[in-house]
């Protein structure tokens, strides 16, 4: 069965990473989509978001609130019981990639971290220091 989904748009705050009881990195996020409703008028859709572990990482080192950005993911419901004990169902995206989408601030303050948190003692060869944003594909 197919379950795929693709959405660009801006992220409605900065992504904040969580950490589970098992240690696991968590994501909760979401994205601001605008779409024409008429000729002169657009509406914006928000879709809740969740991504795990290093995607979750990568959210929160290379985007901020407003940042253009497109993801693939696959739609799930995820049922809970709201603060008035009613039985309550949300929608929600899966993220399986994610993609720069018309920049970020990363790129516009020209500041692109070339290594991963916790390899930050690692040697890297100094041809690969010498990156430069505006050379970047995105």
């Amino acid at each position: 069965m197919i379950n795929s989904i693709s959405i660009q748009g801006r992220l409605t705050a900065d992504p904040q990473v969580k950490r589970t009881d098992s240690d696991i990195v968590v994501c909760n996020f979401s994205i601001a989509h605008e779409r024409s409703y008429t000729k002169d008028e657009k509406v914006t859709d928000f879709f809740d978001c969740v991504a795990w572990r290093a995607k979750a990482e990568f959210l929160q080192r290379n985007f901020n609130k407003g940042d253009m950005i497109a993801i693939t993911g696959k739609l799930f419901t995820e049922t809970f019981t709201d603060k008035n004990g009613s039985s309550r169902k949300a929608v929600k995206i899966l993220v399986t990639e994610i993609a720069f989408s018309g920049g970020s601030k990363a790129i516009k303050d020209k500041t692109v971290s070339t290594t991963p948190k916790g390899l930050e003692g690692l040697k890297v060869p100094d041809d690969l220091l010498d990156i430069n944003a505006e050379d970047l594909p995105f």
